[in-house]
Formats: structure tokens, sequence, C-alpha cells
């Protein structure tokens, strides 16, 4: 997908990011819960949106200095208000004007799977940790939205983002020199009022990749509705889709 549509689906989606995005709030909150506890003398975020991981990381360590990026300007700018030492700033993570070994932490929830080469970017990413910083990263994997996807395909309404499989992500942050990493893939079945419901809530969180910036005919759209409750609705009249995330936390080893 191209960047800047990324930018303006965020950016758009900043107003009701947060009421939206239960699966990236819980994601957030697991995320933080893999950074080890103490004081930090720069943290960098990629992806930073509207401060959910900084948000749950507030009470488990300290920092000095605190740079939030994101592509999404319009994100950025509905962020709770930020101390004096929490800076937010408009780049792509995957073209950083940052120097190499400028990090004490590393993080990003959410975000790797809008990258266009994490093969290249993620290793130039965790070189931003100086030796002995520390990194924890969650992205969305293979089979996130599976059920869309298979409707969307089946009905000719919009399309899925492609996910890649979370081995691909592993050799690139494993096979960075001088990194060791722990790893864990979680899946979650998210409900949703309707499939009406999904897509809204969807839209509302930036996952606009479903057709994003195409018009589709209204028959098209209203039998994606009727095939997806068909196929996946619950016993209490909503429907499901499954989220597959990817949690990956470890350091930069110390120099000798």
């Amino acid at each position: 997908m191209r960047k800047p549509l990324v930018a303006r689906s965020f950016s758009r989606a900043g107003a009701h990011y947060r009421e939206a995005a239960k699966v990236q709030r819980k994601v957030a909150q697991d995320c933080a819960a893999n950074v080890p506890a103490g004081e930090y003398d720069r943290v960098i975020e990629l992806g930073a949106g509207q401060g959910l991981l900084a948000q749950y990381l507030h009470g488990r360590i300290l920092w000095k200095q605190y740079l939030g990026l994101d592509i999404a300007e319009g994100m950025l700018r509905e962020a709770p208000d930020r101390a004096g030492n929490e800076l937010a700033v408009v780049a792509d993570g995957e073209e950083l004007p940052l120097p190499e070994g400028c990090a004490d932490l590393l993080l990003s929830s959410s975000m790797f799977q809008w990258y266009r080469d994490p093969a290249h970017s993620l290793p130039a990413n965790l070189r931003l940790l100086r030796p002995g910083g520390v990194f924890s990263f969650a992205m969305f994997v293979s089979g996130t939205l599976s059920e869309l996807a298979a409707v969307s395909e089946h009905t000719g309404f919009g399309r899925v983002l492609p996910m890649r499989d979370e081995q691909e992500y592993l050799w690139s942050i494993s096979g960075t020199p001088g990194i060791r990493c722990s790893e864990l893939v979680w899946e979650v079945q998210e409900s949703y009022a309707s499939a009406r419901d999904m897509l809204r809530q969807l839209k509302q969180c930036g996952f606009t990749g479903a057709g994003a910036g195409r018009a589709f005919p209204r028959e098209q759209y209203l039998r994606f509705l009727q095939e997806y409750s068909r196929h996946y609705s619950q016993p209490d009249g909503s429907v499901r889709a499954t989220w597959r995330v990817l949690f990956v936390w470890g350091e930069r080893k110390p120099e000798e």
C-alpha cells in the first residue's frame, strides 16, 4: 500500500481511533509488559500514534526523553497532552533521519505490517539501539482478518492488506548482528455487533486496506455484509474476526 494513503487513512481515523482500536489497545498493553522496568535516557517509539504504548509504560519505566515518530500527523495531533520530555515527530520508520546507537529503548506496536521492506528496514531500526539497549515490538501477521479476506475475495468487495508470516519478521530481527530476542504469537477472535459495525470500526482505526481509495458498487457491499454474516455469525448474533500478533522483545548485546 502507498505510504501517503496510509498516512491519510490514519490521520482521518485520529478522532475515533482510541474508541475503535480495541485490539490495538490490548496489543500495546502486552507490548509494554515486555519492557524491562527501569530508567532510560532516550526512548524511541516507531508508529507512536496517539500514545497508547506510552500510556501503558507510565508507572513502569522512567525516561529522560521520549521521541514518538509517526507517519500520520493527524494521529499525533490527537494524542493526549505530552510532558516536556515527550516529543512527537512526523516521520516514516523506513526513512529515519536518526543516527545509529541513539536509543536506549526502541518500541513499536501495531505498525510494522505497513512496512514496504521490513527485511531491510527492521535491521536498520534495530541499529538505532546502543549496545545494551533493549526493544519491544508487536506486529500483525498472516491470519489477521482472514475472514474478511475470504469474503472480500468471494464477493469482489474490497481487499485485505496482505500480512507477512511471522517467520519473515523473525528472520529479519534475529538475523540482525548483535540482537538476541524472544518471541510469542497470540491469536484472538474479536466480536463485532455486525459485519457493518466491523467495517466501521476497522475504518475508524485506520484499517482501510479493504478497498481503500476505490468505490465499489452498492450491490457488492450488500453482498459482502450478507456473506460475512452467513459464514461468521456467532450465537448471540455478533460476528467474529481473527487477529494474529507477533511479539518480539530483546536487546542489542553489550560490547565486550
